[in-house]
Protein backbone atom coordinates (compact mmCIF):
# COMPACT_ATOMS: atom_id res chain seq x y z
CA UNK A 1 0.00 0.00 0.00
CA UNK A 2 1.39 3.43 -0.88
CA UNK A 3 2.68 5.84 1.74
CA UNK A 4 -0.03 8.31 0.65
CA UNK A 5 -2.78 5.84 1.60
CA UNK A 6 -1.12 5.12 4.94
CA UNK A 7 -0.84 8.84 5.67
CA UNK A 8 -4.50 9.38 4.76
CA UNK A 9 -5.49 6.54 7.09
CA UNK A 10 -3.54 8.09 9.96
CA UNK A 11 -5.11 11.51 9.38
CA UNK A 12 -8.66 10.14 9.25
CA UNK A 13 -8.12 7.96 12.31
CA UNK A 14 -6.76 10.91 14.28
CA UNK A 15 -9.74 13.08 13.34
CA UNK A 16 -12.21 10.29 14.04
CA UNK A 17 -10.72 9.60 17.46
CA UNK A 18 -10.81 13.32 18.30
CA UNK A 19 -14.52 13.42 17.39
CA UNK A 20 -15.28 10.60 19.82
CA UNK A 21 -13.12 12.16 22.51
CA UNK A 22 -15.04 15.42 22.09
CA UNK A 23 -18.41 13.68 22.19
CA UNK A 24 -17.41 11.76 25.28
CA UNK A 25 -16.29 14.92 27.07
CA UNK A 26 -19.28 16.85 25.65
CA UNK A 27 -16.93 19.51 24.34
CA UNK A 28 -15.43 20.33 20.98
CA UNK A 29 -12.05 21.97 20.32
CA UNK A 30 -12.32 25.68 19.66
CA UNK A 31 -12.16 26.79 16.03
CA UNK A 32 -12.61 23.23 14.78
CA UNK A 33 -15.75 23.43 12.65
CA UNK A 34 -15.01 20.15 10.82
CA UNK A 35 -15.04 18.19 14.07
CA UNK A 36 -18.17 19.97 15.21
CA UNK A 37 -19.98 19.10 11.98
CA UNK A 38 -18.80 15.50 12.10
CA UNK A 39 -19.95 15.20 15.71
CA UNK A 40 -23.36 16.54 14.74
CA UNK A 41 -23.66 13.90 12.03
CA UNK A 42 -22.71 11.11 14.42
CA UNK A 43 -25.42 12.25 16.82
CA UNK A 44 -28.11 12.64 14.15
CA UNK A 45 -27.32 9.83 11.75
CA UNK A 46 -30.03 7.16 11.74
CA UNK A 47 -27.74 4.18 11.74
CA UNK A 48 -27.56 0.89 9.93
CA UNK A 49 -29.14 -0.92 12.89
CA UNK A 50 -32.56 0.47 11.96
CA UNK A 51 -32.19 -0.74 8.38
CA UNK A 52 -31.12 -4.19 9.56
CA UNK A 53 -33.99 -4.45 12.02
CA UNK A 54 -36.49 -3.57 9.31
CA UNK A 55 -34.96 -6.08 6.88
CA UNK A 56 -34.94 -8.90 9.47
CA UNK A 57 -38.53 -8.19 10.39
CA UNK A 58 -39.47 -8.99 6.79
CA UNK A 59 -36.79 -11.66 6.24
CA UNK A 60 -36.23 -13.56 9.52
CA UNK A 61 -32.79 -15.06 10.08
CA UNK A 62 -31.27 -16.41 13.29
CA UNK A 63 -27.79 -14.93 13.62
CA UNK A 64 -25.48 -16.43 16.23
CA UNK A 65 -22.01 -14.85 15.77
CA UNK A 66 -21.90 -11.16 14.86
CA UNK A 67 -19.12 -8.74 13.90
CA UNK A 68 -19.52 -4.99 13.46
CA UNK A 69 -16.70 -3.39 11.45
CA UNK A 70 -16.06 0.21 12.43
CA UNK A 71 -18.53 -0.16 15.29
CA UNK A 72 -17.92 3.28 16.79
CA UNK A 73 -19.83 3.61 20.06
CA UNK A 74 -21.52 0.26 19.46
CA UNK A 75 -25.05 1.44 18.72
CA UNK A 76 -25.52 -1.23 16.05
CA UNK A 77 -24.10 -3.98 18.28
CA UNK A 78 -26.40 -2.94 21.12
CA UNK A 79 -29.44 -3.23 18.82
CA UNK A 80 -28.34 -6.59 17.38
CA UNK A 81 -27.91 -8.00 20.91
CA UNK A 82 -31.51 -7.06 21.61
CA UNK A 83 -32.63 -8.85 18.45
CA UNK A 84 -30.43 -11.89 19.16
CA UNK A 85 -29.80 -12.02 22.93
CA UNK A 86 -27.85 -15.29 22.81
CA UNK A 87 -25.58 -14.24 19.94
CA UNK A 88 -21.85 -13.79 20.40
CA UNK A 89 -21.26 -10.17 19.42
CA UNK A 90 -18.00 -8.42 18.57
CA UNK A 91 -17.18 -4.91 17.46
CA UNK A 92 -13.91 -3.60 16.05
CA UNK A 93 -12.83 -0.01 15.59
CA UNK A 94 -9.55 1.88 15.44
CA UNK A 95 -10.79 4.73 17.64
CA UNK A 96 -10.14 4.01 21.31
CA UNK A 97 -12.48 6.72 22.59
CA UNK A 98 -15.36 5.25 20.58
CA UNK A 99 -14.76 1.83 22.09
CA UNK A 100 -14.71 3.28 25.60
CA UNK A 101 -18.19 4.61 24.94
CA UNK A 102 -19.33 1.29 23.44
CA UNK A 103 -18.29 -0.68 26.52
CA UNK A 104 -20.57 1.45 28.70
CA UNK A 105 -23.69 0.23 26.91
CA UNK A 106 -23.11 -3.40 25.92
CA UNK A 107 -21.52 -6.60 27.20
CA UNK A 108 -20.28 -7.44 23.69
CA UNK A 109 -16.55 -7.78 23.04
CA UNK A 110 -15.16 -4.51 21.65
CA UNK A 111 -11.62 -4.62 20.28
CA UNK A 112 -9.31 -1.94 18.94
CA UNK A 113 -8.38 -3.49 15.60
CA UNK A 114 -8.40 -3.04 11.84
CA UNK A 115 -10.43 -5.11 9.37
CA UNK A 116 -7.18 -5.64 7.48
CA UNK A 117 -5.92 -7.91 10.26
CA UNK A 118 -8.71 -9.39 12.33
CA UNK A 119 -7.60 -10.40 15.85
CA UNK A 120 -9.64 -13.60 16.15
CA UNK A 121 -8.81 -17.29 16.39
CA UNK A 122 -9.16 -19.01 13.03
CA UNK A 123 -11.99 -21.32 14.08
CA UNK A 124 -14.25 -18.36 14.91
CA UNK A 125 -16.69 -17.88 12.03
CA UNK A 126 -19.18 -15.02 11.81
CA UNK A 127 -22.63 -15.49 10.29
CA UNK A 128 -23.43 -11.76 10.44
CA UNK A 129 -21.19 -8.87 9.38
CA UNK A 130 -22.16 -5.21 9.68
CA UNK A 131 -20.43 -2.21 8.14
CA UNK A 132 -21.17 1.32 7.07
CA UNK A 133 -19.32 4.02 5.16
CA UNK A 134 -15.98 3.17 6.73
CA UNK A 135 -15.08 0.44 4.22
CA UNK A 136 -15.10 2.84 1.28
CA UNK A 137 -13.01 5.61 2.81
CA UNK A 138 -9.93 4.21 1.07
CA UNK A 139 -10.91 3.06 -2.45
CA UNK A 140 -7.55 1.39 -2.96
CA UNK A 141 -7.63 -2.01 -4.67
CA UNK A 142 -4.90 -3.60 -2.54
CA UNK A 143 -6.51 -2.36 0.68
CA UNK A 144 -10.00 -3.54 -0.29
CA UNK A 145 -8.75 -6.98 -1.33
CA UNK A 146 -7.01 -7.39 2.00
CA UNK A 147 -10.18 -6.49 3.90
CA UNK A 148 -12.44 -8.65 1.72
CA UNK A 149 -10.06 -11.58 2.18
CA UNK A 150 -10.00 -11.24 5.96
CA UNK A 151 -13.77 -10.90 6.27
CA UNK A 152 -14.33 -13.89 4.00
CA UNK A 153 -11.82 -15.99 5.93
CA UNK A 154 -13.72 -15.42 9.19
CA UNK A 155 -17.21 -15.89 7.75
CA UNK A 156 -19.23 -19.10 7.65
CA UNK A 157 -20.93 -20.34 4.50
CA UNK A 158 -24.25 -18.57 4.15
CA UNK A 159 -23.09 -15.64 6.28
CA UNK A 160 -24.79 -12.33 5.59
CA UNK A 161 -23.08 -8.99 5.24
CA UNK A 162 -25.27 -5.95 5.98
CA UNK A 163 -23.89 -2.70 4.57
CA UNK A 164 -25.09 0.89 4.36
CA UNK A 165 -23.49 3.80 2.55
CA UNK A 166 -24.87 7.32 2.64
CA UNK A 167 -24.25 10.45 0.61
CA UNK A 168 -25.79 9.29 -2.68
CA UNK A 169 -28.28 10.97 -4.96
CA UNK A 170 -29.24 8.07 -7.19
CA UNK A 171 -31.86 8.12 -9.92
CA UNK A 172 -30.95 5.06 -11.98
CA UNK A 173 -29.81 2.83 -9.12
CA UNK A 174 -27.09 0.25 -9.72
CA UNK A 175 -26.65 -0.91 -6.16
CA UNK A 176 -23.75 -3.26 -6.58
CA UNK A 177 -21.70 -0.63 -8.44
CA UNK A 178 -22.16 2.17 -5.93
CA UNK A 179 -19.14 1.29 -3.84
CA UNK A 180 -15.72 -0.28 -4.55
CA UNK A 181 -16.01 -2.75 -1.67
CA UNK A 182 -19.17 -4.21 -3.23
CA UNK A 183 -17.35 -5.23 -6.40
CA UNK A 184 -14.36 -6.54 -4.44
CA UNK A 185 -16.53 -8.81 -2.28
CA UNK A 186 -18.03 -10.37 -5.42
CA UNK A 187 -14.59 -11.71 -6.27
CA UNK A 188 -14.48 -13.51 -2.91
CA UNK A 189 -17.75 -15.39 -3.38
CA UNK A 190 -20.30 -12.91 -1.99
CA UNK A 191 -23.57 -12.37 -3.84
CA UNK A 192 -26.08 -9.57 -3.36
CA UNK A 193 -29.47 -10.78 -2.10
CA UNK A 194 -31.06 -7.44 -1.27
CA UNK A 195 -30.56 -3.81 -2.21
CA UNK A 196 -32.47 -0.62 -1.67
CA UNK A 197 -32.26 3.16 -1.39
CA UNK A 198 -33.05 4.70 1.97
CA UNK A 199 -33.71 8.25 3.08
CA UNK A 200 -31.27 10.00 5.40
CA UNK A 201 -32.14 12.55 8.04
CA UNK A 202 -29.20 14.83 7.30
CA UNK A 203 -29.87 17.29 4.50
CA UNK A 204 -26.53 17.01 2.73
CA UNK A 205 -26.56 13.21 3.08
CA UNK A 206 -30.13 12.85 1.93
CA UNK A 207 -29.96 9.37 0.43
CA UNK A 208 -28.02 6.19 0.86
CA UNK A 209 -27.86 2.59 -0.28
CA UNK A 210 -28.41 -0.46 1.91
CA UNK A 211 -27.61 -3.92 0.71
CA UNK A 212 -27.21 -7.43 2.02
CA UNK A 213 -24.70 -9.91 0.62
CA UNK A 214 -24.46 -13.61 1.27
CA UNK A 215 -21.35 -15.77 1.24
CA UNK A 216 -21.66 -18.67 -1.19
Amino acid sequence: MSSDIEETKREILHGYNEVWKSLQLRTLPKNHSTLAETARRYKNFSGIEELIEDFLRKNPFDHKVVLSIGCGAGKDVEKIKKLFPSAQAYGIDMAGYALQEAKKHSDADFICASAERLPFREDLKFDMLIAGQILDIFPNEEYLKRIAGELTKYSSKGARFYMAFYGFDIEDLELNKCTPIGNTLDNFGWKIIHGDVYSQNISDYSRGVFWVKEKH
